[in-house]
């Protein structure tokens, strides 16, 4: 009954007693480079306490296990899967108390696994509209080219019609400076003459002033 005593206490997570002689473990880690593992306990069994060479054997196995543990900026050893040699009582009593665990990585790897479908389909959703919307571009450039060609016509017609109106422009702009030098000499010549008659008028007047004071 006291192994299942060991068993259930291991499972509620209780801490376990530890164990004197587990002293030259730790020495045995200290000399080999490898910081004591806080994972590692030791239990009673029927016979006592576990032996020495079991605490060894598990210190070996971690220091020779690919799973380099390492020190974290927080104090914790990573990664913390201690591993238990095949040999010791405690083999396959974390896989006991890791079970949850299990099943909540079975559901996340699940929800994981539907994440990924859903945004393999959005990606391939993506896909097919980014190869339709080229064709829509292909066909929506045709009218913009026809539009520019339609409006080209249109503008060369207008400048035709209003050519003819430009050039009458601008005949008429180069003629009004000749026709105001023309209006300027016109009415010099026009000015010149009026005094003239102006002039003979007044001898006219004189000469009929003197006749009318001789009577």
């Amino acid at each position: 009954m006291e192994p299942e005593q060991n068993i259930s206490l291991i499972e509620e997570g209780q801490d376990m007693q530890g164990y004197e002689n587990s002293k030259p473990s730790c020495k045995f880690n200290q000399d080999h480079g490898d910081e004591e593992n806080p994972f590692f306990r030791v239990t009673k069994r029927e016979d006592g306490f576990l032996q020495e060479q079991e605490i060894i054997d598990a210190c070996q196995s971690i220091n020779t296990s690919p799973k380099k543990r390492k020190i974290d900026k927080d104090g914790f050893v990573t990664p913390a899967t201690p591993d238990i040699p095949k040999s010791s009582c405690h083999y396959g009593q974390v896989k006991l108390m890791r079970g949850d665990g299990d099943i909540n990585k079975e559901d996340e790897e699940y929800s994981l696994g539907e994440v990924a479908e859903q945004a393999n389909g959005v990606l391939s959703e993506a896909g097919c509209i980014g190869v339709s919307a080229p064709s829509q571009n292909d066909q929506s450039v045709h009218p913009v080219e026809n539009l520019i060609k339609d409006m080209s016509e249109e503008t060369k017609n207008i400048y035709h019609q209003f050519s003819k109106v430009f050039r009458e422009c601008e005949e008429y702009e180069t003629a009004c400076p000749e026709r105001l030098d023309k209006l300027l000499t016109e009415a010099k010549a026009l000015e010149e003459n009026l005094n003239q008659q102006k002039q003979v008028l007044c001898n006219r007047l004189k000469g009929l002033s003197r006749t009318l004071q001789l009577l």
